[in-house]
């Protein structure tokens, strides 16, 4: 428990060890606590509770490693500890217990947060297939439109994604001519 760089990358690194070679899970997290622990408030603390939270979500214990998460993300201080990452792997468990409102709350931070960051790619698809779903097609387009921004797309993936854009503005158009026709009778 020292505040040396070399001492604390020595110590992940075997908690690494124990945790993906030897898949020792309760001895890492003990491990991990017994860091946090005696760190308390020092800047390592935002990356051991990373870690925490990647081991509980390796272990299905999905509502523990969205604490650890969320507990990373109140860190003011956080070196080696992506706060997008962090964002990204919380929208991720939320999307997958289908509590897509709060997943949603999550990726739209990312994406304000960290536009740069490429894991605001996924964000924003993931914002794009919720507003679908909400048949909010102003919205999905938006998203969609953030993501062709992107230069670091794969070729495919800009190709199928305006054609996405594209039928949804003829979706749009639809549905602003049905209006029109309404408001004409």
């Amino acid at each position: 428990y020292s505040d040396s760089e070399k001492d604390h990358s020595q110590g992940i690194r075997q908690i690494y060890r124990i945790w993906k070679v030897g898949k020792n899970h309760a001895y890492a997290l003990g491990l991990l606590e017994s860091a946090i622990n005696e760190l308390h408030n020092r800047p390592q603390v935002a990356r051991l509770h990373y870690l925490r939270g990647r081991i509980f979500e390796e272990t299905d214990h999905q509502e523990k490693a969205v604490a650890e998460y969320q507990k990373a993300l109140d860190c003011m201080y956080h070196p080696g500890c992506r706060k997008d990452m962090l964002l990204y792997r919380i929208a991720r468990i939320r999307k997958a217990q289908h509590r897509l409102d709060e997943a949603a709350k999550f990726y739209r931070a990312l994406v304000h947060r960290y536009p740069k960051s490429l894991l605001s790619r996924s964000g924003l698809y993931s914002l794009y297939k919720y507003q679908e779903t909400k048949k909010n097609l102003t919205r999905a387009h938006h998203y969609l439109d953030r993501l062709l921004l992107f230069k670091a797309l794969f070729p495919t993936h800009r190709v199928e994604i305006e054609k996405r854009l594209r039928s949804i503005e003829a979706l749009m158009n639809i549905e602003e001519m049905q209006k029109l026709r309404r408001y004409s009778k």
